[in-house]
């Protein structure tokens, strides 16, 4: 007859421990793969598209590139012209280092060069996932700016996510191209829903084609 003292009672493992256990095992397993695709990949310097195609968009034709760097980041600018005579500039602006870019902001020259921002009326550009917008003042002068901020995984913005994975990036020793996306137009007394609507339309076929491009770097 067995007695209480010589039987050993078997306890199943608690399911929240095999969770744990299984969300580790996943981590390591993140972290080993992002250092083999680190050692695949060499840090080069900022890099940007220069396809012509890329940058070509019905109704509008762009100038060349004009290329300068301050400050770790590169910025590469264009100038596009409508068929109606609307004015526009694209701003690309990168860098291999998200502190620098991230921190700045997309309106910090023009804050620094005397200008105020305000919130833009959604009548005037309707809200759109992956993109801001903002209205610039300086005298005279109206700009409407419409932005976004991404990297090689997409337009994830510099708000939490884009930091986190700035901060995976650095904890495994990844590369990557840090990008900020900018469309500046003029908004003038006459007619400035419709200058608005070209800009964004502008925005919304160049942002995604840039953002391809890194995508596939």
């Amino acid at each position: 007859m067995l007695n209480a003292e010589s039987v050993t009672v078997k306890t199943a493992t608690p399911p929240q421990r095999r969770y744990a256990v299984l969300v580790l095992v996943l981590l390591c397993g993140a972290v080993l793969l992002n250092l083999i695709l680190a050692a695949q990949h060499s840090p080069v310097g900022p890099q940007w598209p220069t396809q012509s195609d890329v940058y070509a968009v019905s109704g509008w034709q762009s100038g060349p590139p004009v290329v300068e760097s301050a400050w770790g980041i590169t910025h590469v600018s264009r100038a596009y012209r409508a068929s109606d005579g609307t004015a526009a500039t694209l701003v690309v602006s990168t860098s291999p280092e998200a502190k620098s870019l991230y921190k700045s902001g997309a309106d910090l020259s023009f804050v620094g060069g005397g200008y105020t921002t305000e919130s833009v009326p959604s009548d005037l550009v309707a809200p759109a996932q992956g993109r801001s917008a903002e209205i610039l003042k300086r005298e005279r002068e109206t700009l409407l700016l419409l932005y976004t901020f991404g990297e090689r995984r997409g337009l994830l913005g510099n708000g939490w996510l884009g930091w986190a994975m700035y901060g995976l990036d650095t904890l495994v020793g990844r590369s990557n191209d840090y990008y900020l996306l900018r469309i500046i137009a003029p908004l003038t007394g006459r007619d400035a829903a419709r200058d608005a609507q070209q800009a964004v339309q502008l925005a919304d076929t160049v942002f995604p084609r840039v953002a391809a491009w890194y995508g596939s770097e």
